[in-house]
């Protein structure tokens, strides 16, 4: 037995048996870094009194573990000691420990049972951070310090005892805790107060903490900020009426008031912190009020009923800079900034502002000249990137045609997209603008135009080697390697001489190639591609970053799309995969922002890894049949779906399926499913799972806290 155990001058380093139960030699001191962790096979441990420490990682994943007790002798527990025992149902820690580390016994997620003594003084960060099943939690006196998270996730939590002698409580240390329906604080503490369904700092100048909230809640005049997270996942919240004192409001202070539906910033309110108002689906409108210079990250992410955001003064900085660099806001909402330049809001926030100086210009609205001239000036510059834009909003589009912004060699194509969209608002306006720019002899030129688009795609060698790049397959075929033309609407030929082209390469379109700087400049501008019959493959990368690309026709005979296809093509809105295609690479059309639905082929059976990641605007997906599969990461991100329907012979949703789809509310999952990757769903907080009562899909729905129907 003694030599399963390696102990160098009373420090356990080493556990090398695998035991269901054992019992730690009484001489030992300390047990050392990571000494039992990943043994799974433990069961039970025995921890003797001459233990007084429990280093970093010392049990870190046994997942078999299911109730430990640590001895008074043990006067601090490291840091990840107990991490992740998934097991693990009841801790009782004996008096004469003093700290218990940062993330000890985060990802307990079955512990139910927590004993804590009183000579405990400190809780550190992320100590029972997801530990789910805990109910109530009696904090004994003498613990001075709780730090930030600490009891973040603990998503069954409805109960937290506090003493008198605490001191401390940091951020988020109740944070997403969305049961938690009473906070008690013994009497004598003097740092803090309660008052109705809130806690407050002793002079109730900070908001701390508030719960239990079924309606409005009026937050007392003393208030001058509201601590982070304060009013996390409180469901009931519908109403706040915030103090004209009040100055800061801290990070995802309201974050996921799912059913928070009308709030005032005061006039003297001057910062707001990233995720403040996350996922508060039901939020409608929103004024930034002027004192406030800088507007934060993922503001109003996931506020799928915002119609607008108005910004009251002149911003210095929207979204943060550098790698920290989000957009505050959910694409498609119009942000009205009459005093901010538009060089201000970063490349994901344009969309949202020339939406908001639409509405300003609509309304007549006065703003200062170099404000105006320099939104129209950037609309003239990005105006074909617009284009698409403008025909789902009208006053964009009105705005657009009111001041010239479409050329009238733009007009015929923006008009063919306009019937696409079946949008006959749009296309009345649009052949209004054109008779207004018409001249004599363009319906000729037009018509000619398009009879030479009708000719052949074939093509002879030399015709083919001054604008493309190309290579034989195994097979004898053409494989296109690389387009050099000019033109912006290419059609790729069927054939070059007589040998048929079978496959379209790698990085073929991408300006992102190995190519000339010229080259790349010019792919940036391809609008359209014809895929001709024929063609059976596209590799990876083909379209990548071709951020012009609206519109491309792939033929019946396609079998394959390979990985990161057109991935980055932001302009991308109408493509049909044909029926034959039963491959779809990795990260095929990631960011394609600019579809709004797709079909996926009936020969395919799983979806692809990422395969339409951050296609925010997809709000249709039709899943066939044969599909067993879903992904890692196939629609993560895709904020635009509302609900979705697994087909009956999916067996597995891999991890992030569907993560953060924000706006997802309804999804049906088929009794067949029977594993759920983790994440899955993470970051869809209005979710509700439709399943067979008794299905693997309830058990899941109901261990991680998301709402479940039975069909």
């Amino acid at each position: 037995m003694d030599r399963e155990f390696v102990i160098e001058k009373r420090v356990l380093t080493k556990y090398n048996g695998r035991c269901r139960e054992v019992v730690i030699p009484e001489n030992v001191k300390q047990i050392g870094l990571g000494a039992f962790a990943g043994r799974t096979s433990l069961k039970q441990i025995t921890i003797p009194d001459s233990v007084t420490d429990i280093c970093y990682r010392a049990f870190e994943n046994c997942t078999a573990l299911t109730h430990v007790v640590i001895p008074g002798s043990v006067t601090a527990i490291g840091s990840h000691a107990f991490k992740n025992c998934t097991a693990l149902t009841s801790v009782v820690v004996q008096e004469g420990t003093v700290e218990i580390g940062g993330a000890a016994f985060d990802g307990c997620e079955n512990l139910t049972e927590l004993v804590l003594p009183g000579s405990l003084k400190r809780i550190d960060y992320n100590a029972f951070d997801g530990c789910k099943k805990l109910t109530c939690l009696q904090i004994p006196e003498g613990v001075e310090e709780i730090k930030g998270q600490a009891f973040r996730r603990c998503s069954a939590l409805e109960k937290i005892a506090l003493p008198a002698s605490l001191r401390v409580l940091e951020r988020e240390a109740l944070g997403a805790c969305p049961n938690l329906q009473e906070i008690s604080l013994a009497e004598g503490n003097d740092c803090f107060c309660l008052e109705g369904h809130a806690l407050y700092d002793r002079g109730k100048a900070l908001l701390i903490r508030a719960f239990q909230i079924d309606g409005a809640f009026t937050v007392p005049d003393s208030v001058e900020r509201i601590a982070e997270y304060a009013f996390t996942c409180c469901d009931g919240l519908t109403q706040v009426f915030l103090p004209d004192g009040l100055r800061e409001i801290d990070q995802g202070a309201f974050k996921w008031c799912k059913n928070l539906r009308e709030i005032e910033l005061p006039e003297g309110l001057s910062s707001l912190g990233s995720d403040v108002f996350l996922g508060c689906s039901s939020l409608t409108s929103l004024k930034i009020p002027a004192g406030v210079r800088r507007i934060p990250c993922s503001m109003t992410g996931g506020c799928s009923s915002m119609r607008a955001v108005e910004i009251l003064g002149e911003v210095q900085e929207c979204g943060g800079t550098g790698s920290f660099s989000y957009s505050p806001f959910d694409d498609g909402v119009p942000v009205l900034a009459p005093y901010t330049p538009v060089e201000v809001f970063g490349p994901d926030d344009k969309t949202n502002v020339v939406l908001g100086f639409a509405r300003l210009y609509a309304e007549g609205r006065e703003m200062p000249e170099h404000i105006r001239n320099g939104y129209l000036a950037y609309l003239k510059r990005q105006r074909r990137k617009l284009y698409d834009l403008a025909l789902g909003d009208t006053p964009l589009l009105t705005l657009m045609l009111k001041e010239k912004i479409i050329p009238k060699n733009d007009v015929s194509e923006v008009l063919e997209r306009a019937g696409k969209t079946g949008n006959p608002e749009a296309t009345a306006l649009l052949l209004e603008y054109q008779n207004q720019l018409r001249r004599p002899g363009d319906e000729k030129r037009e018509f000619q135009k398009v009879l030479r688009k009708l000719e052949s795609s074939g093509m002879t060698v030399a015709e083919a080697q001054r604008i493309w790049s190309y290579e034989k397959t195994e097979e004898g075929t053409i494989r296109l390697v690389s387009y050099r033309g000019r033109e912006e609407e290419v059609v790729v030929p069927d054939r070059i001489g007589k040998i048929a082209v079978t496959e379209i390469g790698g990085h073929a379109f991408s300006p992102r190639g190995n190519t000339s700087e010229d080259v790349k400049r010019r792919r940036e501008k391809i609008r359209s591609v014809l895929v001709p019959e024929g063609v059976v493959k596209l590799g990876e990368y083909t379209f990548t970053k071709c951020g012009a690309l609206a519109c491309v026709q792939l033929p019946d005979s396609m079998t394959e799309i390979g990985s990161f296809a057109f991935g980055g093509c932001t302009s991308l809105t109408d493509i049909s995969i044909p029926d034959h295609v039963t491959r779809i690479g990795e990260y095929a059309f990631d960011g394609c922002t600019g579809l709004t639905g797709i079909t996926i082929p009936n020969r395919m059976t799983r979806i692809g890894e990422w395969a339409f990641r951050n296609c925010t605007n997809l709000t249709s997906v039709l899943v066939p049949n044969r599909v067993t599969r879903i992904g890692k990461g196939a629609f993560f991100g895709c904020a635009g779906l509302t609900s979705i329907t697994i087909p009956n012979r999916v067996t597995r949703i891999d991890e992030y399926a569907f993560a953060d789809c924000a706006g997802l509310t309804g999804i049906t999952i088929p009794d067949h499913v029977t594993k759920i990757g983790e994440g899955a769903f993470e970051g869809c907080p209005n979710l509700t799972i439709h399943a067979p009562a008794g299905s693997y899909a309830e058990t899941y729905a109901k261990e991680n806290n998301i709402r479940f129907e039975a069909e």
